[in-house]
């Protein structure tokens, strides 16, 4: 069973060097534990503020906040390199 993709994952006439960073946000998200990818999507994908993810999962806002600070450093860290080294080549 394969993850759903995010919207305008794969879109017709998309720039190479977007779609590189949509697959490279892809596959980090992927690996972010699944609370954090969880709050992150749909802060990112479905535009929800920290106050509404909290309401629709249930979670206390503090923890939604946390999911979210750490998830973004996560990804901050999985990404730097990986985008440094694309930057260097162009």
């Amino acid at each position: 069973m394969g993850a759903a993709r995010p919207p305008g994952f794969a879109e017709a006439g998309a720039r190479p060097d977007a779609v590189i960073d949509r697959v490279l946000v892809h596959h980090a998200l992927e690996r972010l534990p699944p609370a954090q990818r969880l709050v992150l999507r749909m802060a990112f994908y479905d535009d929800l503020t920290q106050a509404r993810i909290a309401v629709r999962t249930g979670l206390p806002l503090g923890t939604v906040k946390s999911h979210v600070r750490r998830g973004l450093r996560r990804l901050r860290e999985a990404l730097g390199p990986e985008l440094l080294d694309a930057e260097e080549a162009a």
